[in-house]
């Protein structure tokens, strides 16, 4: 049932404190409390839209969300990691029901959850901030909206514009993305408007 997809979630914050702080999660719960507490990020630089990282500069979303999260649940590690944690416990109802949209069989969308539920890359990568949970979370919400058959234009605009803000590889997976997903989209609205009633 749906429950237990929300009960095997609990893998997320089981052993919270795993995986070790890296520097560039420190990088960013840092930058998150400074941004939740001034509006500035750790250079002075007042609400930023490009990021300094380690090795590259960084889009903004992850920080916000980041700096969301100490604003909500302070400044601890959940307050940096809990955002993450909720997104990547969203995830397997996203796929749940995108596929039970598609196919309309429930054994194939628990399935298709749980195994996104017990994914040990999406339970690992949920638990500390990063631009992939958050990309895979946005994913899931355009692929959603298009399994509904009613397109929302623009909550899929937006959607597609907050993936696009978090890393600056998305903006190479995008657009086949949504151009496969309108092709769908347009041939199943053509046989919607040519079957005979």
């Amino acid at each position: 049932t749906l429950s237990d997809i929300c009960g095997e979630n609990s893998a997320r914050i089981w052993n919270f404190n795993f995986p070790s702080m890296s520097a560039e999660e420190a990088r960013l719960s840092y930058r998150g409390f400074t941004i939740a507490q001034t509006g500035r990020d750790e250079l002075g630089r007042n609400l930023p839209i490009i990021f300094n990282s380690l090795e590259d500069y960084k889009l903004p979303l992850t920080s916000y969300i980041t700096a969301a999260g100490i604003n909500i649940f302070g400044k601890n590690d959940f307050g940096a990691r809990g955002p993450f944690i909720i997104l990547g416990t969203i995830i397997p109802l996203l796929i749940y029901f995108s596929v039970l949209n598609i196919f309309k069989n429930s054994k194939i969308a628990f399935f298709s959850a749980l195994t996104a539920a017990f994914s040990p890359s999406l339970i690992f990568l949920s638990k500390f901030p990063n631009e992939i949970i958050v990309s895979v979370f946005l994913i899931g919400v355009i692929f959603y909206l298009y399994s509904r058959r009613r397109l929302n234009v623009s909550v899929t605009l937006l959607a597609s514009v907050a993936l696009m803000l978090v890393s600056k590889h998305n903006w190479l997976i995008l657009p086949p993305f949504l151009m496969v997903l309108s092709l769908i989209f347009k041939k199943d609205q053509s046989k919607k408007i040519f079957t005979p009633p």
